[in-house]
């Protein structure tokens, strides 16, 4: 976004979308409730862990749903464990070390004393504010911390998920075990239809094949995230592929952060390497009682696998560069050196080209997607897709902008294709001061009057005004 010259006032600015004739825009997919998906962007974590993000909204793209969701195939390369505190399980036991922590610190906890390799973590059950205590069922490493008849979600000795209505008569081989509020899906429909307000949620669900979902929606947030009720979260977890779901602790507690492949982890990092993925409502990570770790098991050879290209299904107006850069992983996802003599290439040279140093430019006015490789001679060894398309909606994040003598904005400029965010480049919009109108200012009065460096100044707040 080309900044300007900031104003003591913020003029009236009005816009035109250049060099886009005749444009004609597809629909984004729906779902089987009627929401457009606006991003299901997809990343590797480790084997048989992969995470999406998946952003829906309504048909008037009025009410955006920004979800976070993980999906584990349980097995010899990954598990799934309850955690808690600090994750000392006999103190716990003893009911002396009941509390309240972030799920990132509780995740590193249990990195430590169990020396496992924690991917992913959610928050889990509802608890007693006071202590930290919380209100379900708590297994940890085939421990039983305490029962509850609250619903509840555990993992048998066999590595087997389940959810269950009540967690009153579990059998005697659970391994792991967290309580929830409510089953919102059964036998793969919708079932108590519960709370009608739309609130930040977390969620848990089993897929037909037994593969675990774990999704998290941010909230209060808009236009970023409206959050979800229960019925829409329930219809979420089926239009994922889940035939049981349970929701779980929700609000300023719902938590989402993951290390995906390739991800370097700073020296002396205290969130056992993981990156907060969603955006908590309460500004910052929050202190909670349970929660859920998902575990890799694969070890890490240190040798070059594969790599991770970015961006990643980003888009782009047409003839801009993109720079492509790689990271190497090893057969874990863990970081491996890439190898000499990698090239890049480009699968449809019509719409645009790639240098040696991953530098594409695209071409002028040429839309469509493009996939881009990395090659070790002939063998793929990691790929990306990104699109190049005009945006067909122009809009800011903000009504108004304040701005003082001297400084700049990019005045929240955002704009979007079928929702999705457009990154631009200088020289695709021409703005302009409207020449017919008269400078105004809210309530036609100043804002504020001050003294800066012993001269008086004052500051004005104007609208902004926008057209394609």
């Amino acid at each position: 976004m080309k900044k300007r010259k900031g104003f003591a006032c913020l003029i009236a600015v009005c816009m035109m979308l250049a060099f886009i004739p005749g444009l004609v825009f597809a629909s984004g997919q729906t779902t089987t409730s009627g929401k457009i998906v606006i991003s299901d962007r997809q990343f590797e974590i480790a084997p048989d862990i992969t995470e999406r993000e998946y952003v829906t909204n309504n048909q008037d793209l009025t009410a955006q749903q920004s979800g976070h969701v993980m999906e584990v195939r349980l097995g010899d390369n990954a598990q799934i464990i309850a955690g808690y505190n600090d994750y000392n399980i006999e103190s716990i036991k003893s009911g002396s070390n009941w509390g309240m922590r972030k799920t990132t610190e509780q995740a590193q906890d249990a990195e430590t004393r169990r020396n496992i390799n924690v991917v992913g973590a959610v928050n889990g059950d509802f608890f007693d504010m006071s202590n930290g205590r919380p209100r379900g069922v708590l297994v940890m490493n085939s421990t039983v911390i305490q029962k509850s008849a609250y619903p509840c979600f555990y993992i048998d000795s066999n590595n087997v998920p389940h959810i269950a209505e009540s967690s009153a008569d579990l059998p005697d081989n659970v391994k792991e075990a967290v309580g929830g509020a409510a089953v919102i899906v059964s036998e793969g429909q919708a079932v108590n239809a519960g709370d009608k307000t739309k609130n930040p949620r977390t969620c848990i669900g089993i897929k037909e094949d037994n593969t675990v979902v774990i999704y998290m929606v941010d909230g209060r947030q808009a236009p970023l995230s409206i959050g979800m009720d229960y019925e829409e979260l329930a219809q979420t977890m089926i239009d994922l592929g889940c035939v049981y779901a349970l929701n779980l602790d929700g609000g300023g507690s719902s938590t989402f952060a993951t290390q995906r492949a390739g991800d370097v982890v700073p020296s002396g990092n205290e969130s056992a390497g993981l990156t907060m993925r969603c955006s908590p409502s309460d500004g910052y990570e929050r202190k909670v009682s349970s929660s859920l770790f998902v575990v890799s098991n694969a070890q890490s050879d240190g040798k070059f696998s594969k790599a991770i290209i970015s961006p990643n299904n980003e888009i782009y107006t047409p003839g801009s560069e993109i720079n492509f850069t790689a990271q190497g992983t090893d057969k874990s996802g863990a970081v491996a050196e890439l190898p000499d003599g990698l090239t890049w290439k480009v699968n449809n040279t019509e719409l645009g080209t790639i240098d040696n140093s991953g530098t594409f430019k695209a071409a002028e006015g040429k839309t469509g997607a493009v996939t881009v490789s990395l090659m070790d001679g002939t063998k793929e060894v990691g790929s990306t897709s990104v699109e190049l398309q005009w945006p067909d909606k122009l809009g800011f994040t903000n009504s108004s902008v304040s701005l003082d003598f001297g400084e700049t904005s990019d005045l929240s400029f955002a704009p979007t294709y079928q929702g999705r965010e457009v990154h631009y480049k200088d020289g695709d919009f021409d703005w302009s001061i409207a020449d017919d109108k008269e400078i105004s200012y809210k309530y036609n009065a100043l804002v504020e009057d001050y003294q800066k460096n012993g001269v008086s100044k004052h500051k004005f707040y104007m609208p902004l005004n926008g057209t394609l």
